[in-house]
């Protein structure tokens, strides 16, 4: 907490601990979501339950994202039709996998713990946002070592289509 506003917190209040490579965090509401490896945890009421003084409750909204640490970073992010857009990446730097899980963005809903594909084709999102007009837009990281299957290395822009309503669609 930044008490006296000069930009330096003053306090650190841990929200979780034990985690496995936190690094993808959004709120909707009062509820801060963290995404691991391999799930997406919900913090409800997280602000509220510091302030009082409590270690705030911990939901796992699903497990059912492979646990692959390669690539395994969630940038995540709500998107306009309010459901939560996790990313898994590659789980290897030049390959292909038959698991769909792998190199796509995944839509998520917070309340059941529902995903769906969302986007495909997209080796390693390493963050993402939305169009004014609907359209996801997210960086590709191509592979580290050049193949002639996957292609060469360096940035790509992708955008992944869809209605925000209808059926996800590829990149």
């Amino acid at each position: 907490t930044d008490a006296d506003g000069d930009g330096r917190a003053e306090t650190v209040r841990f929200v979780a601990k034990g985690l496995s490579q936190p690094n993808g965090v959004a709120f909707k509401g009062a509820d801060l979501y963290v995404a691991e490896v391999s799930r997406v945890l919900r913090f409800p009421a997280v602000e509220a339950a510091l302030a009082a003084g409590r270690a705030p409750a911990r939901e796992v909204v699903t497990d059912a994202f492979p646990k692959d640490r390669a690539h395994g970073w969630k940038f995540v992010a709500f998107g306009p039709d309010g459901l939560l857009y996790v990313p898994v990446g590659a789980p290897c730097n030049n390959c292909l996998s038959q698991d769909p899980r792998y190199a796509a963005i995944h839509r998520l809903d917070p309340a059941t713990g529902k995903a769906e594909l969302f986007a495909s084709g997209v080796r390693n999102t390493v963050g993402f946002d939305w169009h004014p007009e609907g359209m996801a837009i997210a960086p590709r990281v191509s592979a580290e070592i050049a193949s002639p299957r996957i292609g060469a290395a360096g940035l790509a822009l992708s955008r992944a289509h869809a209605s925000m309503k209808g059926e996800p669609r590829g990149p």
